[in-house]
């Protein structure tokens, strides 16, 4: 029983803290004239605003209902939750816990979340398995559940609760990559409008997991107790009704969704379902047209049959939802561009580009949008040619003025995974961009080509930040590029083969590079960028770091905690300043003529 008293609290028990009391009148819709949206919770919200209930049924007797429903300690509700789970559910509470922990992706919803008793259960053993989390929404009608949700989540980055109904969520379109509804379906009053409801605000591929109520199965001693706290359920007003699986299986595909899965597990039905791809969406500044507008070749075009190749390393499953995932990268130079066409050639299906600059031909070494017909172009309309020659369908927002402090909100809006292809001594907008994503809760991928190589680091949301890590403010332009050069190579794998290092202009914002290492970026920023975007796979967060040196056939993994406040990042930067700034040449400003590039070292 102490197994299940841990995790029954409110939220947990099947029906308490879940009701979703969206029930109004049409006398209510013909005098509003519109649904009303939920909005956040705070200490001043009427506990009476916005309930309006058909029939007889008032708003005192509604919140009455609410009192006797939530009157309990919580100590009972794990009481009758174990009750509720062992005899009414009849299925174990990993079995649920493992369930839901399988879709949650880094933009979630999640549904009548209650008192968050089991979604902080959740949460603790995606923490045990270091398993990524990143933007959670949760939202409950049950103001006495969610006052409890608020209060156990208080100071925890990234996940925001809101008081809304799930029949008139107020959120927008295509909004979210997944959601979850956890022991609360069959406590919906009106489940067809909910479902259309998370419908509208998922985007297209994006799952939907739930686990519902069914008439009960199996000996009929089991039935009967089954049977006897569902009719106690009703009568409390905490269950609107099991279900048949044919029925609600047949409400879900009326909503729009396909059932991808569902399985039968004691009294309940777990059930996946995914929002299906139909045609175009578009947003707010992404560009998309039909694919008559784009030619007969475009109009040939099928994403299935393009990417298919890629199954088998993915599922079909995982390829449409990489179809309906943003990646944001800034800069389309040596490394943004080829990051941009790996991830294109990966199925990704939109993204947000910004780059300000123009092709020349000291870009011919190393970037992949750079040749004789392009020169002088801009970068970013040369890659937004190419990215949609690939993809006819692709979704794109272009920053033609690349990203400021300015627009930087609009450039990572809706963005699943930031890949910095920045100029690797453009600090100060970097710095801006990495601190934004943590504040956002969006992973930033960051994979400098150092030497024939690739260094890598990212910044996970709740985890060790940029500046934590680098420690850049207040430094000068040449520490600020000595630091940063330092926090990537923690192994200096580099430092045996460099020619002449009087190529090394730190001062300058200048330095030599290769094809080579740049290709090799590209394929490791892609892979990161998947295992964050399926939620798979193992991904090393700041302060560990890796190096792959192709020309000396080693790889490194590196710990160091502080960041460049470790005494053995410190050292590395003594060498670094011994073996570099005495060698290269001084400077006030860049080499005439010569673009600045990654060092390399």
């Amino acid at each position: 029983m102490m197994r299940y008293s841990l995790f029954c609290r409110s939220s947990l028990y099947p029906f308490g803290g879940v009701r979703q009391l969206f029930i109004e009148s049409e006398n209510s819709r013909s005098r509003d004239g519109s649904r009303k949206g939920g909005q956040e919770m705070n200490a001043n919200v009427d506990n009476a605003e916005g309930l309006d209930f058909l029939g007889e049924t008032t708003q005192a007797d509604a919140l009455g209902k609410i009192e006797r429903a939530y009157d309990s300690e919580p100590w009972w509700y794990d009481i009758r939750g174990f009750f509720v789970l062992t005899f009414a559910y009849r299925c174990s509470l990993t079995s649920i816990i493992r369930f839901f922990n399988r879709n949650i992706s880094n933009n979630h919803l999640e549904g009548a979340i209650g008192s968050g008793t089991m979604f902080d259960m959740i949460l603790r053993w995606r923490a045990f398995r270091r398993q990524r989390t990143g933007r959670i929404v949760g939202f409950d009608y049950a103001e006495p559940m969610l006052a409890g949700a608020r209060k156990r989540f208080a100071g925890r980055s990234g996940l925001r609760l809101i008081h809304a109904d799930v029949a008139r969520l107020p959120f927008e379109n295509d909004m979210f990559d997944s959601a979850n509804v956890a022991n609360a379906v069959h406590s919906f009053p009106d489940v067809d409008a909910a479902f259309t409801e998370l419908h509208r605000v998922l985007k297209p591929g994006a799952r939907l997991a739930m686990n519902v109520l069914l008439h009960p199965t199996g000996p009929a001693i089991l039935r009967k107790i089954a049977n006897r706290i569902n009719d106690w359920g009703m009568k409390k007003g905490i269950l609107e009704t099991p279900y048949e699986r044919a029925d609600i299986e047949a409400r879900i595909r009326k909503a729009g969704f396909d059932v991808v899965e569902a399985i039968e597990a004691g009294n309940t039905l777990n059930v996946v379902a995914r929002k299906p791809f139909a045609g175009k969406t578009e947003g707010r500044g992404i560009e998309s047209s039909s694919k008559e507008e784009r030619g007969d070749q475009a109009a040939m075009f099928s994403y299935d049959e393009a990417f298919s190749r890629n199954i088998g390393w993915v599922t079909p499953d995982e390829q449409q939802s990489l179809r309906g995932k943003r990646v944001a990268i800034a800069g389309m130079g040596g490394v943004g561009g080829l990051h941009l066409v790996t991830l294109a050639r990966l199925g990704v299906g939109a993204f947000n580009l910004a780059d300000f600059d123009t092709f020349s031909l000291v870009n011919f070494n190393r970037q992949v949008g750079a040749t004789m017909s392009t020169l002088d172009q801009p970068k970013l309309e040369v890659m937004a040619r190419t990215v949609r020659d690939i993809n006819p369908d692709v979704k794109l927002g272009l920053f033609s003025n690349g990203i400021s402090k300015d627009n930087m909100d609009e450039f990572f809006k809706d963005v699943d995974v930031f890949i910095d292809g920045l100029d690797y001594f453009a600090f100060e907008i970097r710095e801006l961009a990495y601190r934004r994503c943590s504040e956002l809760g969006i992973p930033a991928i960051t994979v400098g080509p150092i030497g024939i190589g690739a260094a890598m680091l990212n910044f996970l949301p709740g985890r060790m930040t940029f500046e934590q890590y680098f420690r850049l403010a207040g430094q000068t332009k040449e520490e600020k590029a000595l630091r940063f050069l330092a926090g990537l190579t923690p192994a200096a794998l580099q430092r045996t083969y460099l020619a002449d290092p009087s190529r090394v202009r730190l001062g300058s914002g200048a330095g030599p590079s290769m094809p080579m290492a740049c290709m090799i970026c590209a394929g490791v920023a892609a892979t990161e960028a998947l295992k964050l975007m399926l939620n798979r796979g193992k991904v090393l967060a700041a302060p560990h770091a890796m190096q792959f040196d192709a020309y000396r056939n080693k790889v490194v993994r590196t710990w160091r905690p502080g960041g460049n406040r470790n005494p053995l990042q410190r050292l590395l930067m003594a060498f670094i300043r011994y073996r570099l700034c005495a060698a290269a040449p001084r400077s006030a400003g860049p080499v005439t003529g010569q673009q600045p590039e990654p060092v390399a070292t």
